[in-house]
């Protein structure tokens, strides 16, 4: 029989699986809406995804993913299983919705979400209960108290239990605990402090989204948002955590960072072709560490890269970083106009940051360097964001944007966008630009808006 295959755009708001006479393969093409799915319907689109994934891993010799296997790989990150995957996950987030005996147990699940993060960081970032656990071994409770220095037993029991529904650790007998595929993952102290940084500072602005609201409304100003309240200052996040008591606050936000730049740098570095750039050169504009930059050097080695941030952030990243001898390493206030010219400017999770008119003016900051010609060939600026999806995209697929959107809202009265506010922003910095996304559907801040002053016919 002829491998499955999904033959649908991205941006299809829903897929049936049907058989192509011609071929013999099953295709998941555009048809009903969402209104019209049963759970038969959303099983056979579930089974059509399913047979996507098992063919192409088959014809490519891997492994299927398992949770018995501690070192279970990835899915390859190709277009095919990226549509697979979406599609998948769209009709089984959809039967969930609607396979419930009651409508508001649905809705209750929701509700506890914040008993979620609290558990991922008192047991990843707090205890350190990843670290605790050796791998393929089970260790009681008890145990893991004397190893992270809990006191409290129970609350750090309650706290692994509440992950074991999600997959991360498994209870092997009562008060023995294991790690999973997604535990292990959490040994990594970078991804740890990112869940310490979301736990922390972002939840607690995130209790004062409604009183911003009341007390400033449609405000542009960072200084005067959710997080202003939340900790009770005049200042910008930014102004905030560069202080000196809160160097440690600013240590794990750095650690964080990285922790979760290492999990969209694969995708970020397939979904932009960063070897059309040459020999040419790359500033990495608020780049801190410059992580992101050096795994794109890894892949592009011709490339020469500048790592740009605020001074306080270049001092330590010239002490402490992994680029260092690699990269180098510059201050620059973006809002400034650009000392050096270079083929490409790289803004990752920059923008969502700001209004559109601060983002403006961080573009025409850099006017002065870029030329029309065509295709960019004049200098170009990169944008890495999580992009907002389109209204036709089903649920969940929007939801990782739509969360980070909330989260930069709280934290700076920031914004994720779409392609075409993109595309507007850039115009509005100067009406001859042009804009090219390239859209992963990945990890956060692995989606790209290239943008360039294309030459007059």
């Amino acid at each position: 029989m002829a491998p499955h295959r999904i033959l649908a755009a991205t941006t299809l708001s829903h897929t049936d699986r049907e058989a192509d006479s011609s071929t013999g393969e099953h295709r998941l093409t555009g048809a009903s809406s969402l209104e019209q799915e049963t759970l038969q319907s959303l099983a056979n689109t579930v089974q059509s995804s399913v047979s996507v994934i098992t063919d192409y891993l088959k014809a490519h010799n891997l492994p299927e993913p398992t949770f018995g296997n501690l070192t279970s790989p990835n899915l390859p990150f190709v277009p095919e299983l990226k549509e697979a995957k979406r599609v998948l996950l769209e009709a089984t987030s959809a039967i969930e919705a609607i396979a419930q005996f009651n409508k508001f147990d649905y809705v209750g699940r929701l509700i506890l979400l914040n008993q979620e993060l609290t558990a991922l960081k008192v047991a990843v970032d707090d205890f350190d209960v990843p670290n605790a656990i050796p791998i393929d071994e089970e260790v009681h409770i008890s145990d893991i108290c004397k190893r992270t220095g809990c006191l409290d037993e129970y609350k750090l029991l309650s706290s692994i239990r509440m992950l074991t529904q999600n997959f991360i650790f498994k209870e092997t007998k009562l008060g023995y605990f294991a790690h999973t595929i997604h535990s292990v993952t959490l040994r990594d102290r970078d991804i740890a402090a990112y869940i310490g940084w979301n736990g922390s500072t972002v939840m607690t602005t995130s209790t004062k989204f409604t009183d911003a609201m009341k007390l400033y409304p449609n405000s542009k100003d960072p200084s005067k948002s959710a997080f202003s309240l939340a900790h009770n200052t005049d200042q910008t996040l930014f102004e905030w955590i560069t202080k000196p008591e809160q160097q440690e606050t600013l240590a794990g936000f750095n650690k964080g960072m990285i922790g979760t730049s290492k999990y969209s740098i694969e995708a970020l570095s397939k979904a932009y072709p960063w070897n059309t750039l040459g020999h040419g050169t790359l500033i990495d504009v608020g780049g801190g560490q410059g992580h992101v930059s050096l795994a794109i050097l890894s892949a592009n080695p011709e490339l020469k890269i500048t790592v740009q941030d605020l001074p306080e952030v270049i001092e330590h990243s010239k002490e402490s970083s992994p680029a260092r001898g690699k990269v180098t390493f510059e201050s620059h206030n973006m809002f400034a106009p650009q000392p050096k010219k270079a083929d490409a400017y790289f803004f990752r999770h920059v923008f969502h940051d700001h209004t559109d008119d601060a983002c403006i003016k961080a573009i025409r900051a850099t006017l002065h360097h870029l030329r029309s010609a065509k295709n960019g060939t004049g200098g170009r600026i990169i944008v890495a964001e999580t992009i907002m999806q389109p209204l036709d995209v089903r649920p969940p697929t929007g939801r990782q944007a739509c969360a980070m959107n909330m989260k930069m809202c709280a934290l700076q009265n920031g914004r994720e966008r779409t392609v075409d506010e993109f595309d507007r922003l850039f115009k509005a910095a100067d009406a001859r630009f042009k804009t090219k996304a390239f859209i992963t559907n990945g990890p956060v801040g692995s989606d790209v808006i290239e943008a360039w002053i294309e030459e007059d016919n």
